[in-house]
This record gives C-alpha cells, structure tokens and sequence, in this order.
C-alpha cells in the first residue's frame, strides 16, 4: 500500500500497489504529483526464511522496477518503468520536468558482497555493511514509458543530505558522505554536488576522523538553497574523543567552521538529523 497522512498522522489516503511477492524497499522518493516506489531485485530468499533464517539475495537478471503512483490516484493509474538490475539506499531527490520524472540517488550495482574469513563471527554483517555506490539520475519519460540512466560521480559517495525546502521540486546541491575503503561502514569525508553542472567540492576529514551523516541547516532568511550548514557527529583524533563539527554550505571543501568538544561518548552512527529550535516539543 501507499498512504499520505496529514501534519496530525490521520491517514487521508490509501492505494494498493500490486507486487509479485515481498521486497526490501529502503527508500522512496516523491514529486509535486507523483510518489515514486521501487521494487528493486534484492529480496528474501524464501526457504531461507520459512526455516527462520535471514537470508537476501540480488537477482541480476531482474530489472529494477519504478512505480509512479499519482497522489490521490487510483490502483489503475499507477505506471511501472523498469531499468536495469542495482540496489537503492538513498533518494537524494526528485522532480517534474515537462514530460519527465527525474530522479538523483545513489546506486548500488553489487548490493551483495561476500564475507570475508578474516571478519570471523560478524563476517556477514560487515559484507552486508560494505557499500559501494555512486551519485545517479534517472529519467521516466511519461509520455513514451522510456527510462533513461545518468551516473554522475565514480566516487564511492553515499547518505546525501538536501535541503529539505526543496524536496519533490527541481534542486541543485546535494551533500554526500564519503564511504572509506575500509571493511565496514565509515564516513571519512563530505562532498557537495552540484546536480546542474555535474561539478563538486569536497573535504577529507583525515587524521583518523569519521563522522556521521551531515543533515543540512538553513540560515535564517536564507536566499540561496545552499545558504546554511551542515552538521555532523564525528569521532577519531588520537584521544578517539567525539565533536559536533559545523561546514558553510557554501564552502564545504575548507572545513569546518567550528569543532564542538562533546564531553561524552558519541558512538559513530550512519542517520542523523537537525531540526530547528522552534520546531522541538517543548518537554
């Protein structure tokens, strides 16, 4: 099913999506008129399961299928575009432009990796934890059903951050972590991304330093959608110690404008998120 709740969480909308048996969405994306949902071809293998065991695989020969499902449409209206076999983390964004939906994410084409001997009893975990993706776009042309494909970066670059003001409308910047080639999942840098020009900046945080994700900050009466901060809980130096660390939006690739002691242990997460003052329940 899809559903849209309003500000009180009352459903005021609900529609079947068919799909031909249980999958593993981790991820969606909408635009002013379309929700867009994926059956992707990563999903449980089944005999696995009834033996009370879990157990994913990546069917290569599947395509990855898209379904643009109108807001407030019926089960009928929906439309399902297929482009080829990956796995999808992450939206970034999405958008209509004429007679396409765009959308930008990150792209994992080998979303099952092997685990290595030397990882011992968490040797599965950590190659399920071993990402390799890259920025993407991709193109749903309503008129003919075509799918076009764009990578956009080689880079291995993965849990983008936009500013929020701008979702399901056509945006310019997005903010990536940097994946380390390491046997797990660690973020030791920040790229931005201009979506437009295909150009970017970016910052290693080096010294044995791994943050989490960097959730956008807008300043107030902000006039550019780049105008703000990025925030990111981050971890290393030689004393291992734990610091908020602050980046100018506008200027990611000097560092951070401010580095923020935490007088406690912050254990390196992937998701964070900021939400302005005015916006907090009051406890």
């Amino acid at each position: 099913f899809y559903g849209e709740a309003d500000a009180t969480g009352k459903l005021q909308y609900q529609v079947p999506v068919p799909l031909p048996g249980p999958r593993l969405p981790h991820d969606m994306a909408f635009t002013e008129n379309y929700a867009i949902l994926m059956d992707l071809p990563v999903f449980y293998n089944m005999e696995a399961l009834k033996k009370g065991r879990w157990k994913s695989e990546f069917h290569r020969d599947m395509p990855s299928r898209f379904a643009l499902v109108p807001r407030k449409g019926r089960p009928g209206e929906i439309r399902w575009f297929e482009s080829s076999p990956c796995y999808i983390y992450h939206v970034i964004n999405a958008w209509e432009e004429g007679n396409e939906v765009v959308m930008v994410g990150c792209k994992v084409d080998q979303p099952i990796n092997a685990p290595r001997d030397e990882d011992g009893m968490y040797a599965q975990m950590m190659a399920n934890l071993r990402v390799r993706a890259r920025l993407q776009r991709w193109r749903f042309n309503l008129e003919t059903g075509a799918v076009s494909e764009e990578p956009m970066d080689d880079r291995n670059t993965e849990f983008p951050s936009v500013n929020l003001g701008s979702l399901g409308r056509p945006s310019k910047y997005t903010y990536n972590m940097m994946l380390a080639d390491a046997s797990t999942l660690l973020f030791d840098g920040l790229v931005k991304y201009d979506i437009e020009t295909g150009t970017s900046s970016s910052y290693a945080f080096g010294d044995g330093w791994y943050g989490s994700e960097a959730p956008f900050a807008p300043r107030d009466n902000a006039q550019a959608e780049d105008e703000g901060y990025l925030v990111s809980f981050m971890r290393g130096g030689p004393d291992d110690k734990s610091e908020l660390h602050v980046f100018d939006a506008q200027a990611v690739d000097k560092g951070p404008l401010a580095r923020i002691t935490i007088p406690m242990d912050v254990p390196l997460g992937f998701h964070a998120t900021w939400v302005p003052a005015n916006e907090c329940r009051k406890v």
